[in-house]
């Protein structure tokens, strides 16, 4: 899994165009919410990005379950670029989003549980 705080390292990141699309959004939006503060990872949430090598045991490293046992907060399947969207709150004010590209890697397991918590 991958975490995105600055546009400097989505750019220096070789991402392809979905993902990319997806981050950038993601990444700016947060941005606009603390503005005129800047963007604090630590007190709103991070960015996350699973990729093709994730497992069970990475996903659960960094959000403390299997992606399979994460409640999630909100999903969100963005057709656009083709990537699941999820929302974890882990307190009041911090809220991690993990971008999950929907392509022919993702376990079907894994895209089914996305899409039951949409």
């Amino acid at each position: 899994m991958k975490c995105f705080t600055t546009l400097k390292e989505v750019h220096n990141y070789q991402l392809d165009s979905s993902s990319l699309g997806a981050v950038l959004r993601v990444l700016r939006g947060e941005q606009e919410f603390a503005d005129p503060a800047p963007y604090d990872p630590e007190r709103q949430g991070r960015i996350w990005l699973l990729e093709a090598t994730d497992t069970d045991e990475t996903v659960s490293d960094v959000l403390g379950k299997p992606l399979t046992e994460l409640s999630f907060d909100g999903v969100i399947h963005d057709e656009g670029d083709g990537c699941f969207l999820c929302l974890h709150a882990v307190a009041s004010s911090v809220c991690h989003t993990l971008i999950v590209p929907d392509k022919s890697w993702l376990s079907p397991k894994w895209r089914e549980h996305l899409t039951s918590q949409q």
